[in-house]
């Protein structure tokens, strides 16, 4: 949770934190909360099942919760460099793992509409990495490339260019220059 000036007081913004919380009359428990620093403007809310609470029914929680704090558009006094207000937000912490995986989906997205394929036919599984045109599973940063045929593979994942190649009416060595052009900066992240 965030939204406030990077040098704040850590108690500063916990404080704030747990009276947007309270007035927002958001369903999250802030016991465990802490700024990860002297000075913050943002904390971490640990977060789990109560008693009893299914994952299903947590999750279900804290996403009413996001939605509530970004319903609410609040601003919270600081201000962006640019000179904008800054406004209260609230998101799930993802493993690195899983950033990794959403990251690849957006570049093997970002690939294929550089090369002109229509957004309507695609589909993107941020969170396993899993993109499919057409109907087709054409990359993917956890599931495995179909057998048997030629991939471009990487640290994250596998990708069929010659799919890609064939949607978008390129050729493959195109297609693979494209995709390390996208590709070879998020390794060195």
């Amino acid at each position: 949770m965030g939204g406030w000036a990077d040098d704040q007081e850590a108690n500063t913004t916990l404080q704030l934190a747990k009276d947007a919380v309270k007035n927002l009359q958001l369903d999250m428990d802030m016991d465990e909360a802490f700024v990860p620093g002297i000075r913050r403007g943002y904390l971490v809310v640990p977060y789990g099942p109560r008693n009893r609470e299914s994952d299903g029914n947590m999750h279900g929680r804290l996403t009413s919760a996001i939605q509530k704090v970004r319903k609410a558009h609040q601003a919270t006094g600081a201000l962006n460099p640019d000179g904008q207000p800054k406004h209260l937000w609230l998101a799930y912490s993802q493993t690195p793992e899983r950033r990794k995986r959403a990251r690849y989906a957006g570049k093997v997205k970002r690939l294929l509409l550089e090369q002109g394929a229509e957004k309507e036919d695609l589909q993107v599984e941020f969170a396993t990495g899993t993109l499919w045109y057409k109907g087709r599973r054409i990359a993917s940063a956890t599931a495995p490339a179909p057998q048997g045929q030629a991939t471009t593979k990487s640290a994250l994942g596998w990708l069929d260019s010659e799919a890609v190649a064939n949607y978008t009416n390129k050729s493959k060595d195109a297609i693979v220059a494209a995709w390390h052009v996208l590709f070879d900066p998020l390794m060195q992240q």
